[in-house]
């Protein structure tokens, strides 16, 4: 939360998102709720993240014989 406001936040995660990346990973950021911070993220490299900002949680589809192997109903 607010990364675009804190810089030591952004140092933090800025150097989870280099060491990351040195080591092949890849980063999910969790909670990006505005445009300020999605900026700052794509910023330090991080191209990959979730929160408000691209949508609300919603239920889960209802499934008679769920497939977890698969990750879908």
């Amino acid at each position: 939360r607010a990364i675009d406001q804190d810089p030591r936040r952004e140092a933090i995660v800025g150097g989870i998102v280099a060491t990351c990346q040195r080591l092949g990973l890849l980063v999910v950021a969790e909670g990006v709720e505005t445009a300020q911070e999605r900026d700052r993220l794509r910023g330090i490299g991080c191209e990959l993240m979730q929160g408000y900002l691209f949508g609300r949680p919603a239920a889960a589809p209802l499934c008679a014989e769920p497939n977890l192997a698969a990750g879908r109903c």
